[in-house]
């Protein structure tokens, strides 16, 4: 009586199918695109920041000084009638002010 002999593997026989076969948990693939997605963010930071800079460029000769006495107003309408939001909104527009002139001349 013959008995058959047990099946042989073939090495590399599967192997285009090795990507498909491979270990990889939906976790990691969500960590992966997370990945992907903060390093394109991180990449295009300097491309919207030169575009944000060249629109307040062009734009902040004309707004500035209505800006800062508005704030101003608002500081001083706040300080004597004594409410405080008004005195922090005020303040903050002037402080903003003030960061952009020194962003845009240094």
């Amino acid at each position: 009586m013959t008995v058959l002999s047990d099946q042989v593997a073939i090495p590399g026989h599967h192997g285009g199918y090795a990507v498909a076969a491979a270990p990889l948990s939906g976790r990691q693939i969500a960590l992966a695109l997370m990945v992907i997605a903060v390093v394109s963010v991180i990449l295009w930071i300097p491309v919207l920041y030169d575009q944000v800079m060249d629109f307040l460029s062009r734009n902040a000769p004309r707004y500035a000084p209505l800006t800062f006495l508005a704030g101003l107003g608002l500081l001083v309408i706040g300080l004597v009638v004594g409410v405080q939001i008004l005195d922090i909104i005020g303040a903050s527009m002037m402080g903003a002010i003030a960061l952009g002139f020194l962003v845009e001349n240094y």
